[in-house]
């Protein structure tokens, strides 16, 4: 393989996700054994908070948010329910930025959506094959055949591979995902209509056109480089962190949803491998999609989602962070900052709020 088509290979979210999703999963395990004590006071996870994703290299944005919440106090009546305030916590929250395929979360609560109106099945065969095969596709990439759509909903969250987007994108319409998006309020985030798509304008295709997968093989061999930038007018995957809360804020609790059938789904998913090891967290739960790009010089990490607590409270977050670098090793090392800040906050709070 080229080194052109493998710095792509590693750029749009499969490959690079899943290797940041186990340097995480190692991250949280080899540092839990001496994980610093919660903070004492709400002042003091604020603080511990923002300055240390304010450290982060680059544009960054993120939002913290946790509903006020009622617990029943040990040994009380559930009369003697204590309500705990409202909390919240950010940095530039309403910025947009690339998030890589953070985005795909959308794809799969609209394929829900569709399901409860009788439009898809989770057993219905998805063709695999080169009109819908692209690059980070660790499932499916050398896959021909027909999978069901359950296969392909899991390999697009699990694994985020990009093949299994664009088939999922093709059976449900990405104007219907758009259009979701708009009737959610989310002024701040575009989706692209394929990831191939998305990559065949950088590559320099014309607006709406799709390269194909030969297509798109010939031009990372002729060049290899991107002649359009990241975030543009017309194909790109952007959202801001106010906008990702704001939706994990009501599809995990099922206001997007007409069944707890899908609800159930919509967090079986989330929370597969390798999302729900990300940290070795005894006191949450995690519900997450994550994204990057590796595309020299820009690179991105992100990741949205939501925390349950061990005491019933929820947390939804999204983390952003863009970066221009020239040299490899720097940004292997932006990257795991990223990883090791989040992995902090996520213990600071889920320390704190447990409690």
């Amino acid at each position: 393989m080229s080194t052109s088509r493998r710095r792509v290979l590693d750029s749009i979210g499969g490959v690079a996700l899943g290797s940041t999703l186990s340097l995480f999963l190692q991250s949280g395990r080899s540092r839990a054994a001496t994980a610093p004590s919660p903070p004492r006071s709400l002042d003091a996870l604020n603080q511990t908070i923002r300055s240390s994703f304010s450290a982060l290299r680059g544009e960054k944005a993120f939002l913290m948010r946790s509903p006020a919440f009622s617990a029943s106090a040990s040994g009380a009546s559930a009369s003697g329910a204590q309500t705990k305030a409202a909390w919240q916590q950010g940095l530039n929250p309403s910025q947009p930025l690339f998030c890589g395929s953070s985005f795909k979360v959308y794809v799969l609560a609209e394929f829900l959506r569709q399901l409860e109106s009788g439009k898809v099945s989770l057993q219905e065969q998805l063709p695999v094959n080169d009109s819908v095969r692209f690059l980070s596709s660790l499932v499916l990439e050398n896959v021909s055949g027909t999978i069901p759509a359950s296969v392909a909903l899991e390999a697009m969250i699990m694994h985020s591979d990009n093949t299994a987007t664009d088939m999922v994108l093709k059976r449900i319409g990405a104007d219907n995902v758009r259009g979701l998006i708009a009737s959610l309020g989310l002024p701040d985030t575009r989706i692209p209509t394929s990831t191939r798509q998305f990559f065949s304008y950088l590559l320099g295709a014309p607006a709406g056109v799709d390269l194909g997968w030969q297509g798109v093989n010939k031009a990372l061999e002729a060049s290899g480089t991107q002649t359009r930038p990241i975030i543009n007018d017309q194909e790109t995957m952007v959202g801001s962190p106010a906008d990702f809360v704001r939706f994990y804020s009501r599809a995990l609790q099922g206001e997007l949803f007409r069944t707890s059938s899908s609800l159930k789904e919509f967090r079986r998913i989330l929370g597969l491998p390798p999302a729900i090891t990300v940290l070795d967290l005894p006191r949450a739960h995690l519900f997450l999609k994550g994204g990057s790009l590796d595309f020299a010089p820009d690179y991105v990490m992100s990741l949205a989602g939501g925390m349950r607590l061990c005491n019933g409270r929820w947390i939804t977050f999204s983390f952003q962070q863009n970066w221009k670098d020239t040299d490899p090793a720097a940004a292997k090392a932006t990257i795991q900052t990223f990883i090791d800040t989040i992995a902090g906050i996520f213990r600071a709070a889920a320390g704190f709020f447990s409690g």
